[in-house]
């Protein structure tokens, strides 16, 4: 009985030990940027719909939980220092919106996704479209987690 609940420990100490590293942690270290960032879109697609938040004069899509939501998921990775998206930032408020979300990895490395929240009225006339978060593009930008974490101190 002993040895059956040693071997088992064994089992699953080496099992843990083997996968204490995630699926992005492992496509960064290998360079993978490409594989990357399809990781983080299909996390932001999880999240894409937002709250619909209605009043007696009007409705709108608040997509702050979403962009909450994907930056905890980034801040629990063992490969990210620090995580942000820039809700403190002044923005013009065209329609639709745009915004940022970026992390800073251990490595050094920071990578922003632009986002672009909502479509024009346009496309949602002509396709009826759902209110929704559009990836569009990701990027390298030094200083983007810093500069948005010293805004946000200003607020």
């Amino acid at each position: 009985m002993k040895l059956s609940m040693l071997l088992l420990f064994i089992f699953m100490a080496t099992n843990l030990i083997g996968q204490d590293d995630c699926k992005l942690c492992k496509t960064i270290s290998k360079g993978q940027f490409n594989k990357m960032e399809h990781i983080v879109k299909t996390e932001l697609l999880k999240y894409k719909y937002g709250t619909i938040i209605k009043s007696p004069s009007a409705s709108y899509t608040n997509y702050d939980d979403s962009y909450d939501t994907i930056v905890a998921w980034l801040n629990s990775k063992s490969c990210v220092e620090q995580a942000t998206w820039d809700k403190c930032q002044d923005k013009i408020q065209p329609y639709p919106n745009f915004s940022r979300l970026g992390f800073r990895l251990k490595s050094g490395d920071e990578f922003v996704f632009h986002i672009q929240q909502g479509h024009s009225n346009n496309l949602k006339n002509r396709l009826k479209f759902r209110e929704r978060l559009y990836y569009l593009s990701m990027t390298e930008d030094k200083g983007f987690v810093k500069k948005q974490i010293t805004l946000c101190k200003g607020h």
